[in-house]
């Protein structure tokens, strides 16, 4: 029997190819580089996809490959990586020549940092956004390393590949930036120290410890052993070699100088660097020579800020680069620099154009990154102003003052801004001189050749470069004053401000007029009237005043947005220049030498356009006029000017408002008192006012004649009807006794109807009781077997839910409230909102609206006070006098808003004011969810079923919000939403719930109109507004007991009101109906406690 062993293994077939990840095709006549132990060359896959294939055939090449594959395979999905596509090993017939090769595919780039680098106008430095994207791409990809504990070894510009990117949010270019070449790479177990001490690296960029082996003696012999005597760490290599390497980026040169033959040069200057920390670079300084050495000694010169006089980096760039660069070489820390280029890649971009400084400067808000500290420049100084130089920034849209020490606009919104300096006297920025004189001789050597080309290319690409800025700057600030103008005019045109007030003033006049009706008048009531009347005819002169100041500044800029549009420069087009002169750079010597005149002409274009602009900008074509800068600073200030004297206008008139609202309420009591007294069933100003219409004072005097007979007869039959034993009820008369009866019966069978409700829902689970004090939770030991949610009771506000009557009270302490919203579609929303809160009893209600609104809503009451304008300029400087702000109920869909909401957002975070958001308002919300502040403490939404499923879409994520039937599920997500926006959500619906991001949940069933008509919801929404001021007020309450509270209160209010009123009306309610509703449940909670239940739930989520 044959053994097993005894037969014969079949002979391997030669060559032996093993594959790994995607297969593809090597292209060996298409190589891209070359390295010091590998080619690259380019190659396809199966798929199609072009692809670089690095390889190599030597043993120590095939070493380095396969570590290089690992460490690929583990930074797989690493997004400032080049990524690993496959590989493929080949082993050759034993006594092969080649026993091996091996090769990897990985992402093709289209070209590299260090192409980039060689590009005309990158020899000073990269554009200011591609070193932004660098900087961010390769914390990334260093932290992606560290991550994986491995150590790169050998980063230089060389190493750094550069792949198409797109501009979005985070990115300044359409660069991305890749690390590449892994062949130096270590990978570091967990588990050990992570140090090391092999010399690997590039000379002009290794770390002072590698540097001091460099000049060992034992390397000039060949006998060193390779080793460190200091080990380092990953950290410590590799910042170091990304310090240099983005110092040259920066600058077009390397930190320190190194010279082939002299490696001591290179040493000594990182050593000096290390004894300086606030060095970044060192500038050698020839000393002398040594003698016997016959060597040049050097002395180093510390460079201490990111040198940036050609590349002209925004100052905020510079303090950056520069604190990161300290950090490299000093205190290496990949989290410290992860932190930074973050704040770089997320931090907000605004955009200023100064027209003395010559500049348009994108700046990044980079307060956030505390580690800076006192790094960071302010403003100011950003912008290239000295110390104590206050600055006003106009946009398209707003208009903002920056102190001289402000360091932060994150909370601007992003728009372009026009710098204008608050300084009597402004240095304008000196204008470098160009000198476009260029020699090329035939024997000059090449690399003396090569550094006039350098120069010429770059002088022309530089000069269309400097030509395009300085076009561009006038063009924005052009369009920048043109709108400002232009919106001035639009604002004083409208004069709705001045005419709204003036009407108010005649109003005043109007309202003195009911009191001649009454002869029985007394001499203090006349005395009122006519102090009154005094203040109106003066307030209402001084508007007329004031109306002929703004027809000035209203004529005066419509002049000058004219000028403003004719500050637009013009240019020389000068088609494929620029693509002209960087072909020129990449010629040989030969062709350089023979199109020398041809390449000196293209710059000569270059400097014509050059100086055709800056003659349009410092010099005036004739004596007349100004140059185009001095016309600019001079708009810049003429604007700035206006606007001072528009807002002081503005200031004028509400000095005038204000002169008018405490006589004007004076007089609306005095009235009221008087005709309730003398028996008239008018029981408000307005309908006093709309009574003496000027049509109807014609009747007038003939009414005056009249009133005193009347009153006798109506006085004479009164007394007879009282003698007989009866009283008037309406138009009818009854006997005395049965109007006592009566009386007693219809109390009895309202007692009766109160008492009623309980018994009907004794099945509610749980409910929420409001004490009078505060809004407070009230355990009850009963559960239901059907639930496991506590049991809660709660009441409708009583009398001391509201505040309570007094003399003691100054106009203004019951509230002063403000109404946002109201355009020309929709004026009812604001009223409605409004007319709720003056029926409940606030002081003063403020309504800020379109200037073709005003008009309509201020005649729908006297009561309101009307502003005119949604502008930031004009609502902001108002806030501080408002207890609530309510924002949304007829605000319109204008995308210009969003700016004033912002800010809006951001003031009421700051001053902790109560503010309620509803309507329009929810949709701004929903559609910039992204921007909404968190730790709203104050705010509350107050969204139907379609706006909530419009926000849980844009925060949540959820599509079908509609299509939910489950109570219990809408409740799950308002708690979602509530926790995830942090703000409290008013949830509007068949059942009414108030959800705190703390979980609580309360919610309102009491019975509500069977007809839901238009205006409820912003009734609810005023409501709310002022129920919250009032509940804050209260010393026991804090923001989420005072939002349950309102929240309650508001609901029970308007689901009651609209009860009562469809009870009465029928399908024919309406929110006015509503509204007379108020104030007649206001007195039933003032007189004695209602008996309706309101069924609440408190559960957490």
């Amino acid at each position: 029997m044959i053994s097993s062993s005894s037969i014969p293994s079949p002979p391997k077939t030669y060559p032996i190819i093993r594959l790994d990840g995607e297969k593809y095709t090597l292209f060996n006549d298409k190589s891209i580089g070359k390295g010091a132990y590998s080619e690259v060359y380019e190659g396809r896959t199966e798929s199609g996809r072009l692809v670089a294939v690095k390889t190599a055939c030597k043993k120590i090449e095939i070493q380095a490959i396969r570590g290089e594959i690992e460490i690929l395979r583990q930074l797989k999905g690493a997004q400032n990586i080049v990524q690993y596509i496959g590989s493929t090993q080949t082993i050759m017939a034993p006594g092969s020549v080649t026993q091996e090769t091996i090769s990897f595919a990985m992402e093709f780039a289209r070209s590299s940092l260090e192409a980039e680098m060689r590009r005309p106008e990158n020899h000073k430095g990269l554009a200011a956004n591609v070193l932004v994207d660098l900087v961010v791409d390769c914390a990334m990809a260093l932290s992606a390393l560290h991550e994986h504990n491995i150590a790169h070894r050998d980063i230089k510009h060389m190493n750094i590949l550069l792949f198409p990117g797109t501009p979005t949010r985070g990115r300044r270019s359409s660069h991305l930036f890749k690390l590449c070449d892994m062949g130096c790479s270590k990978a570091l177990l967990e588990n050990t120290p992570h140090e090391m001490r092999t010399l690997v690296g590039t000379p002009n960029l290794l770390h002072p410890f590698l540097a001091k082996e460099m000049v060992d003696p034992r390397m000039d012999r060949n006998q060193h052993d390779w080793k460190t005597k200091s080990a380092y760490t990953p950290e410590q290599c590799d910042l170091w070699s990304l310090g240099c390497t983005l110092y040259f980026c920066a600058t077009g040169k390397f930190p320190f100088e190194h010279e082939r033959n002299n490696k001591k040069l290179y040493h000594d200057a990182v050593v000096a660097l290390t004894q300086n920390e606030r060095a970044i670079a060192m500038t050698p300084v020839i000393k002398g020579r040594d003698a016997g050495r016959r060597e040049m000694l050097y002395e180093f010169e510390p460079v201490t800020e990111l040198p940036s006089k050609f590349t002209r980096y925004p100052k905020w760039l510079v303090c950056t680069v520069t604190c990161l660069l300290r950090n490299f070489f000093h205190k290496p820390s990949i989290d410290y620099y992860s932190k930074v280029a973050n704040a770089m890649r997320s931090s907000k971009q605004k955009t200023f154009v100064s027209v003395d400084q010559m500049c348009i400067v994108e700046h990044t808000d980079m307060s956030k990154v505390l580690e800076l500290g006192d790094s960071l420049p302010s403003i100011s100084s950003c912008l290239g102003y000295p110390d104590g130089t206050d600055l006003l920034l106009l946009s398209n849209t707003s208009s903002k003052l920056v102190d001289s020490k402000q360091k932060s606009v994150d909370s601007f919104p992003d728009d372009v801004y026009l710098v204008v300096p608050k300084r009597n006297e402004v240095d304008l920025r000196k204008i470098l001189a160009r000198n476009i004189e260029y020699h090329e001789f035939d024997d000059m050597t090449d690399r003396k050749l090569a550094e006039v080309r350098a120069k010429k290319c770059y002088d022309g690409l530089s000069m269309l470069t400097e030509t395009d800025e300085y076009r561009d700057l006038f063009d924005r600030v052009s369009t920048i004053l043109s709108t400002q103008f232009t919106l001035l005019v639009e604002e004083l045109s409208q004069f709705e401000r001045v005419q709204t007030t003036s009407r108010f003033a005649v109003y005043v006049d109007m309202a003195s007029v009911p009191i001649m009706l009454f002869d029985g008048a007394n001499q203090d009531t006349k005395t009122i009237s006519e102090h009154c009347i005094q203040q109106a005819r003066q307030a209402r002169e001084e508007l007329e005043r004031h109306a002929k100041v703004a027809m000035n500044i209203e004529s005066m800029a419509k002049q000058l947005a004219k000028d403003s549009r004719n500050l637009q420069l013009d240019d020389i087009d000068l088609p494929g220049m620029r693509e002209e002169i960087e072909s020129y750079f990449f010629y040989d010597k030969r062709t350089i030498l023979s199109t020398r005149v041809y390449s000196q002409q293209l710059v000569e274009q270059c400097y014509k356009r050059r100086n055709h602009i800056m003659e349009q900008i410092f010099k005036s074509s004739d004596k007349i006029q100004k140059c185009k800068l001095k016309q600019a600073m001079d708009l810049a200030a003429s604007l700035s000017q206006l606007r001072f004297d528009y807002q002081r206008l503005q200031n004028t008139i509400s000095e005038c408002v204000d002169l008018l609202e405490k006589p004007f309420q004076e007089m609306k009591e005095v009235v009221n008192r008087c005709l309730q007294e003398q028996g008239y069933s008018r029981d408000s100003m307005q309908k006093s006012m709309h009574f003496l219409a000027p049509e109807f004072r014609e009747n007038q005097a003939r009414m005056k004649k009249t009133t005193r007979s009347c009153k006798k007869l109506i006085s004479e039959l009164n007394h007879e009807i009282e003698q007989l034993g009866f009283i008037r009820m309406g138009d009818t008369l009854v006997r005395t006794e049965q109007r006592i009866e009566v009386g007693k019966d219809e109390e009895k069978e309202e007692e009766e109807k109160t008492l009623k409700k309980p018994e009907e829902t004794q099945e509610q689970i749980s409910t929420l009781k409001l004490s009078p004090e505060a809004c407070t939770l009230e355990l009850d030991t009963t559960v239901s077997s059907e639930s496991s949610s506590t049991s809660f009771e709660s009441t409708p506000p009583s009398s001391s839910s509201l505040p309570k009557d007094g003399s003691n009270y100054f106009q203004g302490d019951c509230g002063k409230i403000a109404v946002i919203g109201g355009s020309l579609e929709y004026t009812g929303a604001p009223y409605y909102a409004a007319s709720s809160i003056s029926r409940l009893g606030a002081d003063l209600i403020h309504v800020f609206c379109t200037p073709d609104a005003a008009p309509v809503i201020k005649g729908y009451s006297p009561d309101l006070i009307v502003h005119p304008g949604m502008s930031a300029s004009l609502i902001l400087p108002k806030l501080p006098r408002m207890d609530a702000i309510i924002i949304g109920p007829g605000l319109g869909r204008n995308p210009s808003l969003w700016p004033l909401l912002q800010e809006l957002f951001q003031y009421v975070k700051k001053e902790e004011v109560p503010f309620v958001i509803d309507g329009d308002g929810l949709w701004f919300v929903s559609e910039h969810i992204e921007h909404f502040p968190r730790q709203m403490v104050t705010t509350v939404l107050t969204p139907n079923i379609v706006e909530f499923s419009r926000l849980c879409k844009s925060a949540l994520g959820e599509e079908d919000v509609l299509k939910i039937k489950n109570n219990s599920q809408i409740q799950h997500l308002a708690a979602e939403l509530s926790r995830k926006m942090d703000v409290t959500i008013y949830m509007k619906g068949e059942v009414d719930l108030v959800v705190t991001p703390n979980g609580e949940v309360s919610k309102c069933s009491t019975d509500s109109s069977l007809r839901r008509c238009g205006g409820q919801g912003d009734v609810t929404a005023g409501s709310l507004g002022l129920f919250l001021f009032w509940a804050k007020k209260n010393p026991g309450n804090d923001w989420t007991s005072a939002h349950h509270e309102a929240g309650i209160s508001s609901s029970w209010l308007v689901r009651t009101a609209g009860r009562r009123a469809f009870e009465k009306h029928g399908r024919s309610m309406n929110t006015p109906m509503l509204l007379d509703e108020i104030p007649k449940l206001v007195r039933d909670v003032e007189t004695r406690e209602m008996k309706d239940i309101v069924h609440t739930d408190s559960s957490k989520h």
